[in-house]
């Protein structure tokens, strides 16, 4: 992106070690904290996907653009690699420094030392509070493509972020999926027998992430779960599951969201599970969600 390009061109003075040939990773000395906030504003403005996440020494930014580019930004708090010595080196030459830790050297930065670990502390304290997952969830009707871009994301991030990719609830894309709408409607009773059993599945899911793996793990989640609201009939329910959505929207994680789109002709040949009418009734449904980012396939 031309805005991301320009703010890294304009900042090269910061630029401690550039590695975008090697892993994408670009590190700044941002010990003012003024280039995360601009890069922060960048991609507000552009409405761009991102993963932020916290560390030791500062701040990452995995940036996706519109043509599905990754920059991946860390701001640095200092140059030292340890946070505990920051500022323990008086030559600073815009690179990293690994403090090689001597008694003498000790004595003479005892202040700074224990200045650094009182500073650690409360840090690690407000990351504990405010590193939150990423989630990027696809949304399109059967044979538009989801399957197909969450590869290319794989691809493009596996190697930059912890990534974990979800069909639904499901951590196991490769699962034999069911051909839907072949069977009947469940009756009201067990169709909302069934919403409750969606729920929990999704109960356990935010349970899941939220105390039992890393917050800086990027979530994808090659089916969105709205999709068992906007789509019902998908899984045999005759009636709209208020409770899914409800959860999903004041209880659930903020995700980013993709839609995947694809013409009618193109969907048939690929998945032949959609008649037309029910093709327009779920792009109907998607026109009432605001995307951050429309892929047409």
């Amino acid at each position: 992106m031309k805005k991301i390009k320009i703010f890294i061109s304009s900042n090269k003075k910061f630029i401690l070690s550039n590695r975008m040939n090697d892993d994408g990773n670009i590190d700044f000395i941002d010990k003012n904290k003024k280039l995360r906030n601009k890069i922060y504003k960048i991609i507000k403005k552009n409405n761009l996907i991102f993963a932020k996440r916290f560390h030791a020494t500062g701040e990452r930014y995995d940036i996706i653009t519109k043509k599905l580019d990754i920059y991946s930004l860390d701001f640095l708090d200092g140059y030292e690699t340890n946070p505990l010595f920051f500022d323990f080196s008086k030559i600073k030459n815009n690179q990293k420094i690994k403090i090689k830790l001597s008694f003498s050297l000790f004595l003479e930065n005892f202040n700074i030392f224990f200045s650094n670990i009182f500073k650690y502390f409360f840090y690690k304290i407000y990351i504990l509070f405010s590193q939150k997952p990423t989630m990027i969830e696809f949304y399109g009707v059967d044979g538009s493509g989801k399957s197909y871009f969450s590869k290319v994301f794989k691809k493009k991030l596996e190697k930059r972020i912890n990534l974990k990719i979800f069909h639904l609830w499901n951590n196991k894309v490769n699962k034999k999926q069911i051909s839907p709408y072949l069977k009947k409607n469940y009756v009201i009773l067990i169709s909302f027998i069934k919403e409750i059993f969606i729920l929990s599945r999704i109960i356990l899911l935010y349970l899941y992430i939220n105390f039992f793996t890393q917050k800086k793990t990027l979530y994808l989640f090659e089916r969105s779960l709205y999709d068992t609201y906007l789509d019902p009939e998908r899984y045999r329910m005759c009636h709209s599951p208020r409770l899914i959505i409800f959860f999903l929207k004041k209880m659930f994680f903020k995700t980013f969201k993709i839609l995947i789109y694809a013409s009618y002709k193109k969907v048939s040949i690929r998945k032949n599970e959609l008649n037309i009418a029910k093709f327009q009734e779920l792009n109907k449904s998607f026109s009432n969600i605001k995307f951050d980012l429309i892929i047409k396939n």
